[in-house]
Protein backbone atom coordinates (compact mmCIF):
# COMPACT_ATOMS: atom_id res chain seq x y z
CA UNK A 1 0.00 0.00 0.00
CA UNK A 2 2.90 2.35 0.60
CA UNK A 3 3.04 4.25 -2.67
CA UNK A 4 5.79 6.81 -2.91
CA UNK A 5 5.11 10.15 -4.49
CA UNK A 6 8.10 12.33 -4.68
CA UNK A 7 7.77 16.04 -4.62
CA UNK A 8 10.64 17.57 -6.54
CA UNK A 9 10.52 21.35 -7.10
CA UNK A 10 13.32 23.95 -7.44
CA UNK A 11 12.90 26.83 -4.96
CA UNK A 12 16.03 28.82 -4.08
CA UNK A 13 16.71 32.38 -2.92
CA UNK A 14 19.20 35.17 -3.47
CA UNK A 15 21.29 36.53 -0.63
CA UNK A 16 22.32 40.02 -1.79
CA UNK A 17 24.05 40.84 1.52
CA UNK A 18 26.52 37.96 1.19
CA UNK A 19 28.63 38.98 -1.78
CA UNK A 20 30.62 35.74 -2.05
CA UNK A 21 27.60 33.48 -2.39
CA UNK A 22 26.65 32.40 -5.89
CA UNK A 23 22.88 31.85 -5.81
CA UNK A 24 20.84 29.60 -8.01
CA UNK A 25 17.25 30.47 -7.18
CA UNK A 26 14.45 28.91 -9.20
CA UNK A 27 11.08 29.30 -7.55
CA UNK A 28 9.26 27.31 -10.20
CA UNK A 29 11.41 24.27 -11.00
CA UNK A 30 12.38 20.98 -9.29
CA UNK A 31 15.10 20.77 -6.66
CA UNK A 32 16.22 23.38 -4.21
CA UNK A 33 19.34 24.58 -2.43
CA UNK A 34 22.02 27.21 -2.77
CA UNK A 35 25.43 27.10 -4.41
CA UNK A 36 28.11 28.49 -2.11
CA UNK A 37 31.71 29.50 -2.43
CA UNK A 38 33.76 26.77 -0.78
CA UNK A 39 35.08 29.00 2.00
CA UNK A 40 31.64 30.27 3.05
CA UNK A 41 29.45 28.74 5.81
CA UNK A 42 25.85 27.71 5.03
CA UNK A 43 23.33 30.55 5.08
CA UNK A 44 20.87 30.97 7.95
CA UNK A 45 17.62 28.94 7.97
CA UNK A 46 14.64 30.55 6.27
CA UNK A 47 11.00 30.07 5.27
CA UNK A 48 9.54 30.77 1.82
CA UNK A 49 5.86 30.92 0.86
CA UNK A 50 4.22 31.43 -2.55
CA UNK A 51 0.99 33.41 -2.41
CA UNK A 52 0.02 32.18 -5.88
CA UNK A 53 1.36 28.62 -6.16
CA UNK A 54 0.58 27.91 -2.48
CA UNK A 55 3.79 25.99 -1.71
CA UNK A 56 5.72 26.65 1.47
CA UNK A 57 9.11 25.33 2.49
CA UNK A 58 12.16 25.68 4.70
CA UNK A 59 15.88 25.54 3.92
CA UNK A 60 18.82 24.85 6.22
CA UNK A 61 16.87 23.49 9.18
CA UNK A 62 18.12 20.51 11.21
CA UNK A 63 18.65 17.58 8.77
CA UNK A 64 16.32 14.58 8.94
CA UNK A 65 14.19 16.14 11.66
CA UNK A 66 10.42 16.64 11.85
CA UNK A 67 9.39 20.24 11.11
CA UNK A 68 5.96 21.45 12.20
CA UNK A 69 4.35 24.35 10.35
CA UNK A 70 1.68 26.29 12.23
CA UNK A 71 -0.29 28.76 10.13
CA UNK A 72 -2.52 31.48 11.58
CA UNK A 73 -4.88 34.09 10.16
CA UNK A 74 -3.00 36.75 12.11
CA UNK A 75 0.09 37.02 14.26
CA UNK A 76 -1.02 36.63 17.88
CA UNK A 77 -3.86 34.19 17.18
CA UNK A 78 -3.91 31.22 19.56
CA UNK A 79 -5.39 28.57 17.26
CA UNK A 80 -3.75 27.77 13.90
CA UNK A 81 -5.93 27.32 10.84
CA UNK A 82 -3.51 24.65 9.59
CA UNK A 83 -0.76 22.53 11.09
CA UNK A 84 1.44 20.36 8.92
CA UNK A 85 4.47 18.22 9.88
CA UNK A 86 7.04 16.50 7.73
CA UNK A 87 10.72 15.51 8.10
CA UNK A 88 13.53 17.44 6.41
CA UNK A 89 15.97 15.81 4.00
CA UNK A 90 19.68 15.26 4.63
CA UNK A 91 20.33 18.96 3.92
CA UNK A 92 17.65 20.22 6.28
CA UNK A 93 15.25 21.23 3.50
CA UNK A 94 11.64 20.31 2.82
CA UNK A 95 8.79 21.46 0.58
CA UNK A 96 5.04 21.26 1.03
CA UNK A 97 3.60 21.52 -2.48
CA UNK A 98 0.61 23.69 -3.28
CA UNK A 99 -1.70 20.74 -3.92
CA UNK A 100 -0.94 19.06 -0.59
CA UNK A 101 -3.05 21.29 1.66
CA UNK A 102 -6.13 23.52 1.76
CA UNK A 103 -4.45 26.80 2.78
CA UNK A 104 -4.93 29.73 0.40
CA UNK A 105 -2.08 32.05 1.53
CA UNK A 106 -2.86 35.77 1.83
CA UNK A 107 -0.79 38.73 2.95
CA UNK A 108 -1.13 39.14 6.70
CA UNK A 109 -1.19 35.39 7.34
CA UNK A 110 1.38 34.25 9.89
CA UNK A 111 3.46 31.06 9.57
CA UNK A 112 5.78 29.49 12.17
CA UNK A 113 8.15 26.62 11.37
CA UNK A 114 9.95 24.69 14.11
CA UNK A 115 12.07 21.54 14.18
CA UNK A 116 12.51 21.67 17.95
CA UNK A 117 15.86 23.45 17.61
CA UNK A 118 15.25 26.13 14.99
CA UNK A 119 12.15 28.35 15.08
CA UNK A 120 11.39 30.73 12.21
CA UNK A 121 8.31 32.85 11.61
CA UNK A 122 7.02 35.02 8.79
CA UNK A 123 4.14 37.45 8.37
CA UNK A 124 3.24 37.21 4.67
CA UNK A 125 3.70 40.47 2.80
CA UNK A 126 1.73 42.03 -0.03
CA UNK A 127 3.27 41.23 -3.42
CA UNK A 128 1.71 40.42 -6.78
CA UNK A 129 2.85 39.46 -10.28
CA UNK A 130 0.18 40.68 -12.69
CA UNK A 131 1.85 41.21 -16.07
CA UNK A 132 3.91 38.58 -17.89
CA UNK A 133 4.57 40.16 -21.28
CA UNK A 134 7.03 37.81 -22.97
CA UNK A 135 6.72 39.61 -26.32
CA UNK A 136 8.09 42.85 -24.82
CA UNK A 137 10.27 41.23 -22.11
CA UNK A 138 8.34 42.98 -19.34
CA UNK A 139 7.09 41.68 -16.00
CA UNK A 140 5.11 43.82 -13.58
CA UNK A 141 3.14 43.68 -10.36
CA UNK A 142 2.57 45.43 -7.05
CA UNK A 143 4.07 45.57 -3.56
CA UNK A 144 4.12 47.98 -0.64
CA UNK A 145 5.19 51.40 -1.90
CA UNK A 146 8.99 51.68 -2.03
CA UNK A 147 9.50 47.98 -1.35
CA UNK A 148 12.48 46.20 -2.89
CA UNK A 149 11.37 43.24 -5.02
CA UNK A 150 13.60 40.54 -6.54
CA UNK A 151 12.31 39.39 -9.94
CA UNK A 152 13.34 36.18 -11.67
CA UNK A 153 12.39 34.57 -14.96
CA UNK A 154 13.55 31.46 -16.77
CA UNK A 155 13.11 27.84 -17.71
CA UNK A 156 15.23 24.69 -17.75
CA UNK A 157 17.63 26.32 -20.20
CA UNK A 158 18.48 29.35 -18.09
CA UNK A 159 17.26 32.13 -15.85
CA UNK A 160 17.84 35.80 -15.04
CA UNK A 161 17.19 37.91 -11.94
CA UNK A 162 17.03 41.62 -11.23
CA UNK A 163 16.06 43.86 -8.31
CA UNK A 164 13.45 46.59 -8.70
CA UNK A 165 11.41 48.85 -6.41
CA UNK A 166 7.65 49.36 -6.17
CA UNK A 167 7.80 53.11 -6.71
CA UNK A 168 5.21 53.86 -9.40
CA UNK A 169 1.91 55.27 -8.15
CA UNK A 170 -0.97 52.80 -8.17
CA UNK A 171 -3.83 54.94 -6.90
CA UNK A 172 -3.32 53.60 -3.39
CA UNK A 173 -0.69 55.54 -1.47
CA UNK A 174 0.39 52.39 0.40
CA UNK A 175 0.83 50.27 -2.75
CA UNK A 176 3.34 50.79 -5.52
CA UNK A 177 3.77 49.27 -8.99
CA UNK A 178 7.05 47.55 -9.85
CA UNK A 179 8.20 46.83 -13.40
CA UNK A 180 11.08 44.59 -14.49
CA UNK A 181 12.35 45.34 -18.01
CA UNK A 182 14.50 42.43 -19.21
CA UNK A 183 15.15 43.78 -22.72
CA UNK A 184 18.83 44.44 -22.08
CA UNK A 185 19.37 41.19 -20.16
CA UNK A 186 17.23 38.29 -21.27
CA UNK A 187 14.80 37.15 -23.93
CA UNK A 188 11.60 35.99 -22.21
CA UNK A 189 9.55 33.25 -23.90
CA UNK A 190 6.01 32.08 -23.24
CA UNK A 191 7.14 28.80 -21.63
CA UNK A 192 9.05 30.52 -18.82
CA UNK A 193 8.19 30.89 -15.16
CA UNK A 194 8.37 34.26 -13.45
CA UNK A 195 8.67 34.95 -9.74
CA UNK A 196 8.64 38.07 -7.57
CA UNK A 197 9.71 37.91 -3.93
CA UNK A 198 10.25 40.17 -0.98
CA UNK A 199 12.41 39.35 2.04
CA UNK A 200 11.71 40.24 5.66
CA UNK A 201 14.47 41.45 7.99
CA UNK A 202 15.93 37.98 8.59
CA UNK A 203 15.63 36.66 5.04
CA UNK A 204 12.27 34.88 4.97
CA UNK A 205 10.50 35.13 1.62
CA UNK A 206 6.99 35.97 0.46
CA UNK A 207 6.66 35.24 -3.28
CA UNK A 208 4.24 35.61 -6.18
CA UNK A 209 4.38 33.82 -9.53
CA UNK A 210 2.85 33.85 -12.99
CA UNK A 211 0.95 30.62 -12.39
CA UNK A 212 -1.54 29.33 -9.86
CA UNK A 213 -1.53 26.28 -7.60
CA UNK A 214 -1.39 22.93 -9.43
CA UNK A 215 -4.33 20.56 -9.34
CA UNK A 216 -3.84 17.68 -6.91
CA UNK A 217 -2.53 14.53 -8.65
CA UNK A 218 -5.32 12.67 -6.86
CA UNK A 219 -6.32 9.08 -7.61
CA UNK A 220 -8.09 6.23 -5.83
CA UNK A 221 -8.63 2.50 -5.57
CA UNK A 222 -11.97 0.69 -5.18
CA UNK A 223 -11.96 -2.63 -3.29
CA UNK A 224 -15.14 -4.58 -4.16
CA UNK A 225 -14.15 -7.54 -1.99
CA UNK A 226 -13.69 -5.25 1.05
CA UNK A 227 -16.40 -2.67 0.30
CA UNK A 228 -13.84 0.11 0.71
CA UNK A 229 -12.34 2.99 -1.28
CA UNK A 230 -8.85 4.40 -0.71
CA UNK A 231 -7.91 7.86 -2.04
CA UNK A 232 -4.43 9.31 -2.51
CA UNK A 233 -2.94 12.81 -2.92
CA UNK A 234 -5.96 14.91 -2.17
CA UNK A 235 -4.98 17.98 -0.07
CA UNK A 236 -4.35 17.60 3.66
CA UNK A 237 -7.49 18.43 5.62
CA UNK A 238 -9.74 18.31 2.54
CA UNK A 239 -13.19 16.82 3.03
CA UNK A 240 -13.50 14.44 0.08
CA UNK A 241 -16.95 13.49 -1.15
CA UNK A 242 -17.57 9.90 -2.32
CA UNK A 243 -20.49 8.94 -4.52
CA UNK A 244 -21.30 5.52 -5.95
CA UNK A 245 -23.85 5.09 -8.68
CA UNK A 246 -25.23 1.79 -9.91
CA UNK A 247 -26.32 2.61 -13.48
CA UNK A 248 -28.86 -0.24 -13.33
CA UNK A 249 -30.95 1.55 -10.68
CA UNK A 250 -33.06 4.69 -10.89
CA UNK A 251 -31.48 6.18 -7.75
CA UNK A 252 -28.65 8.66 -8.20
CA UNK A 253 -26.35 8.32 -6.46
CA UNK A 254 -26.93 5.01 -4.74
CA UNK A 255 -24.48 5.85 -1.96
CA UNK A 256 -22.46 8.84 -0.73
CA UNK A 257 -20.07 9.55 2.14
CA UNK A 258 -17.59 12.22 3.26
CA UNK A 259 -14.16 11.63 4.82
CA UNK A 260 -11.22 13.90 5.70
CA UNK A 261 -7.72 13.58 4.23
CA UNK A 262 -4.94 12.80 6.70
CA UNK A 263 -1.54 11.14 6.67
CA UNK A 264 -1.35 7.37 6.28
CA UNK A 265 -1.67 5.66 9.69
CA UNK A 266 1.54 3.69 9.05
CA UNK A 267 3.73 6.82 9.08
CA UNK A 268 4.74 7.21 5.43
CA UNK A 269 3.76 10.92 5.32
CA UNK A 270 1.52 10.31 2.32
CA UNK A 271 -1.83 12.06 1.98
CA UNK A 272 -4.58 9.48 2.31
CA UNK A 273 -8.33 9.13 2.75
CA UNK A 274 -10.20 5.91 3.55
CA UNK A 275 -13.89 5.11 3.03
CA UNK A 276 -15.16 2.02 4.84
CA UNK A 277 -18.52 1.01 3.38
CA UNK A 278 -18.83 -2.39 5.09
CA UNK A 279 -22.44 -3.06 5.99
CA UNK A 280 -23.60 0.10 4.18
CA UNK A 281 -22.97 -0.57 0.49
CA UNK A 282 -21.87 -3.59 -1.53
CA UNK A 283 -19.37 -2.40 -4.17
CA UNK A 284 -19.62 -4.42 -7.38
CA UNK A 285 -18.45 -4.45 -10.98
CA UNK A 286 -20.18 -1.77 -13.03
CA UNK A 287 -20.57 0.70 -10.17
CA UNK A 288 -19.38 4.23 -11.02
CA UNK A 289 -17.29 5.55 -8.12
CA UNK A 290 -16.45 9.27 -7.88
CA UNK A 291 -14.25 11.13 -5.41
CA UNK A 292 -14.43 14.92 -5.49
CA UNK A 293 -13.00 17.92 -3.68
CA UNK A 294 -13.65 21.38 -5.06
CA UNK A 295 -12.83 21.29 -8.78
CA UNK A 296 -10.89 18.04 -8.44
CA UNK A 297 -13.03 15.11 -9.58
CA UNK A 298 -11.87 11.52 -10.11
CA UNK A 299 -14.19 8.81 -11.49
CA UNK A 300 -13.71 5.08 -12.01
CA UNK A 301 -15.99 2.26 -13.13
CA UNK A 302 -15.44 -0.79 -10.93
CA UNK A 303 -14.07 -3.68 -12.98
CA UNK A 304 -14.78 -7.40 -12.91
CA UNK A 305 -11.84 -8.86 -10.95
CA UNK A 306 -11.31 -11.79 -8.63
CA UNK A 307 -8.48 -13.87 -7.19
CA UNK A 308 -9.41 -17.53 -7.25
CA UNK A 309 -6.27 -19.31 -6.02
CA UNK A 310 -2.85 -18.58 -4.48
CA UNK A 311 -0.49 -21.59 -4.45
CA UNK A 312 2.71 -21.21 -2.45
CA UNK A 313 4.20 -24.49 -3.72
CA UNK A 314 4.56 -23.16 -7.27
CA UNK A 315 4.45 -19.41 -6.46
CA UNK A 316 1.37 -18.69 -8.57
CA UNK A 317 -1.59 -16.37 -8.26
CA UNK A 318 -4.69 -17.06 -10.38
CA UNK A 319 -7.91 -15.18 -10.97
CA UNK A 320 -10.50 -13.97 -13.44
CA UNK A 321 -11.41 -10.72 -15.20
CA UNK A 322 -13.03 -9.64 -18.44
CA UNK A 323 -11.34 -11.17 -21.50
CA UNK A 324 -8.27 -9.28 -22.70
CA UNK A 325 -7.99 -7.05 -19.60
CA UNK A 326 -4.53 -6.32 -18.17
CA UNK A 327 -4.14 -7.28 -14.50
CA UNK A 328 -1.22 -6.05 -12.38
CA UNK A 329 -0.21 -8.41 -9.58
CA UNK A 330 2.39 -7.73 -6.89
CA UNK A 331 3.40 -8.84 -3.38
CA UNK A 332 3.37 -6.28 -0.59
CA UNK A 333 6.89 -7.24 0.47
CA UNK A 334 8.60 -6.06 -2.72
CA UNK A 335 6.04 -4.35 -4.95
CA UNK A 336 7.40 -6.31 -7.94
CA UNK A 337 4.63 -5.84 -10.47
CA UNK A 338 3.84 -8.75 -12.79
CA UNK A 339 1.47 -8.22 -15.71
CA UNK A 340 -1.14 -10.79 -16.69
CA UNK A 341 -3.68 -10.59 -19.51
CA UNK A 342 -6.99 -12.37 -19.09
CA UNK A 343 -7.37 -15.04 -21.79
CA UNK A 344 -9.62 -14.20 -24.71
CA UNK A 345 -10.59 -17.64 -26.08
CA UNK A 346 -11.69 -21.11 -25.12
CA UNK A 347 -12.78 -22.53 -21.81
CA UNK A 348 -10.16 -20.42 -20.02
CA UNK A 349 -11.61 -17.16 -21.37
CA UNK A 350 -11.29 -14.46 -18.71
CA UNK A 351 -8.77 -16.41 -16.64
CA UNK A 352 -5.38 -14.94 -15.73
CA UNK A 353 -2.31 -16.41 -14.08
CA UNK A 354 0.92 -14.96 -12.63
CA UNK A 355 3.99 -17.06 -11.84
CA UNK A 356 6.40 -15.54 -9.30
CA UNK A 357 8.92 -18.41 -9.55
CA UNK A 358 12.44 -17.01 -9.34
CA UNK A 359 11.02 -13.57 -8.54
CA UNK A 360 9.39 -13.92 -5.13
CA UNK A 361 8.73 -16.81 -2.77
CA UNK A 362 5.01 -16.90 -1.98
CA UNK A 363 5.53 -18.37 1.48
CA UNK A 364 2.53 -18.94 3.76
CA UNK A 365 1.38 -15.64 5.21
CA UNK A 366 2.70 -13.48 2.36
CA UNK A 367 0.12 -11.11 0.90
CA UNK A 368 -0.25 -8.93 -2.17
CA UNK A 369 -2.62 -7.21 -4.54
CA UNK A 370 -4.12 -7.61 -8.01
CA UNK A 371 -5.31 -4.46 -9.82
CA UNK A 372 -6.91 -3.20 -13.01
CA UNK A 373 -6.02 0.41 -13.93
CA UNK A 374 -8.11 2.85 -15.90
CA UNK A 375 -6.54 5.44 -18.23
CA UNK A 376 -6.35 8.02 -15.41
CA UNK A 377 -4.59 5.79 -12.89
CA UNK A 378 -7.63 4.93 -10.78
CA UNK A 379 -8.10 1.24 -10.18
CA UNK A 380 -10.10 -1.75 -9.02
CA UNK A 381 -8.16 -3.98 -6.64
CA UNK A 382 -8.47 -7.32 -4.86
CA UNK A 383 -6.00 -8.20 -2.11
CA UNK A 384 -4.81 -11.76 -1.59
CA UNK A 385 -2.77 -13.79 0.92
CA UNK A 386 -1.03 -17.15 0.80
CA UNK A 387 -2.95 -19.57 3.05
Amino acid sequence: MDTKHSINRKFNRMFAIILSIVVVLSLAFPGMGVVLAQDEPPPDPFIAVSLTEHWFWVNNFTPETLVTFSIYDNQGDKDPMLEFSRPTDTSGNLTIAGWEHTWDPEHGDYIVASDGVIIKDLVLEYVTLELFDYENNLISGKALFGRKVDIGVGNANGEQWMTVFAEEASGDETIGIWTADFNALFDITDDMWAGAHVNDDDGDVTAAHNSGPPEPPAWFTAFPSQDAVEGWDFPMGAVVHLTIDDPMTETFPDYQQDETVTFTPWGSWQLWVWFDLAGMYDIKAGDIVTLSYGNTVRTHTVQNLSVTKVVHEDDTVKGSADAGVEVHVWPYATGQDQLAIAKTKGKAKGKWNVDFSGIFDLAPGECGRSEIYDQFGNRTAVDWCVP
